[in-house]
């Protein structure tokens, strides 16, 4: 269904679909805003050019043809059918509150804003299915949030990575956390008053690749007065 941005990117590989990404400048976006009650919103999106997406399209339709499975694309751009896979979280006490999909001159995009109850439901989406967030308390009024990097993704080979890196030029992809409380220490590129952000460019930065797979993000924050559910719990 729904990926988090990082599965989205292995499964153009598993599909045999990066030379057809190699121009299509795919730009990813992901926030989580937690409020006070520990639950929040989550807001994703992306964009591609409308030529990669035909032609991926295409290779789906094609191979699903071939092996006389159901073809099934690793993102949608349908209003329609977004809306109606999003039922199926309902009992996770998840809501979808508004998807937009649109074209311009030379790109579709997609952008969902998500909103759950708990980091305990939204964690068993497909969003985060490869890199689980935690919230703990670490101080009296002070706790941190972190997302951790996916297990085994440093050990992607060399080889493999100068080809990623070739191939998906124009790949980027923006992490944003937003707090109940003022930023204290993390290690985001940016960070100002209640949020920290991550972004992994490939044109900016080439280890962004393996960074954006096996890095953890973290964040700590201060929470005066609130007792937030920690996530596990222990």
């Amino acid at each position: 269904m729904w990926p988090s941005c990082f599965v989205l990117f292995r499964r153009f590989f598993s599909l045999g679909l990066v030379l057809l990404l190699a121009s299509s400048c795919v730009q990813v976006e992901q926030t989580l805003s937690l409020d006070a009650t520990g639950g929040g919103k989550l807001v994703f999106g992306y964009t591609m050019t409308k030529e990669a997406f035909a032609e991926i399209e295409a290779r789906v339709k094609a191979e699903a043809e071939a092996s006389g499975e159901d073809a099934t694309l690793p993102f949608s751009f349908d209003k329609a059918k977004i809306q109606e896979e999003f039922k199926e979280y309902a009992p996770l006490g998840i809501a979808l509150e508004d998807v937009r999909a649109w074209d311009d001159d030379r790109n579709k995009h997609v952008r969902l804003e998500i909103r759950f109850a708990s980091l305990a439901g939204v964690m068993k989406t497909e969003f985060f299915s490869d890199r689980t967030v935690e919230l703990k308390k670490i101080d009296e009024g002070a706790y941190e949030l972190r997302q951790r990097g996916a297990a085994g993704a440093e050990s992607i080979p060399p080889e493999t990575l100068d080809m990623m890196r070739s191939l998906l030029a124009g790949f980027r992809a923006t992490l944003t956390f937003e707090l109940p409380g003022a930023v204290v220490a993390s290690n985001a590129g940016k960070t100002e008053d209640r949020r920290a952000e991550w972004v992994f460019d490939v044109d900016a930065d080439t280890q962004a690749l393996i960074r954006a797979q096996s890095e953890d993000l973290w964040v700590h924050f201060s929470a005066d007065g609130l007792e937030l559910p920690e996530y596990p719990p222990r």
